[in-house]
């Protein structure tokens, strides 16, 4: 799991495999943005499901892996 600390520390990055999925938490904003392998991103609501998945299940990863 994905410690909660982070999100108040900057941007954070995420990957989620099983769904070939990667988000981004903007910390300024608040806003959160989905990637699907390796496709332009799309904005999501915090409280969608596969994000949350993301923070329990995910990995941690850079911009630049985010954006690979």
């Amino acid at each position: 799991m994905v410690a909660l600390e982070l999100f108040q520390q900057g941007d954070v990055y995420l990957d989620y495999k099983f769904e070939d999925m990667k988000f981004r938490f903007e910390k300024d904003t608040g806003k959160v943005f989905v990637r699907l392998d390796g496709g332009q991103e799309a904005e999501i609501e915090q409280s969608h499901p596969h994000f949350r998945e993301a923070i329990s299940a995910g990995k941690v990863i850079t911009k630049e892996q985010y954006l690979a």
